[in-house]
């Protein structure tokens, strides 16, 4: 004994398709377009440049306590690259390399002034 979906209107049992389920309606006539249904693609969200830039802005703020001038280069190549990433979106990466990049330059600059004017 089959289970039969019945019309609210007509109280005539709707037509079964293969897989068991009430079918919505007719097939659509000639020439009429089928609803499509499909996966939107998803879409890209990654912002290289502000990566990049905080990537190098943590390895030269790790580093700058061994090597200065180094870590000096990679700041500076790092606000580059933040700055770059600053025209995209998302922004947190840019602007979380930026803030590092930034102090941490300030503070080393700081640093290498004290030591030059305590002479």
């Amino acid at each position: 004994m089959t289970d039969h979906i019945y019309n609210q209107d007509t109280n005539a049992p709707l037509p079964m398709d293969m897989k068991g389920t009430a079918q919505d309606g007719p097939p659509p006539y000639k020439g009429m377009k089928t609803p499509y249904y499909s996966e939107m693609p998803e879409s890209k969200t990654t912002n290289e440049y502000g990566i990049a830039g905080f990537v190098v802005s943590l390895v030269s703020f790790l580093g700058g306590p061994f090597l200065i001038f180094p870590a000096i280069i990679g700041w500076v190549i790092s606000i580059i690259l933040c700055c770059l990433g600053l025209k995209k979106k998302p922004k947190v990466f840019a602007i979380i390399g930026l803030c590092i990049s930034l102090s941490a330059l300030l503070g080393i600059l700081l640093f290498l002034s004290i030591l030059y004017f305590s002479r």
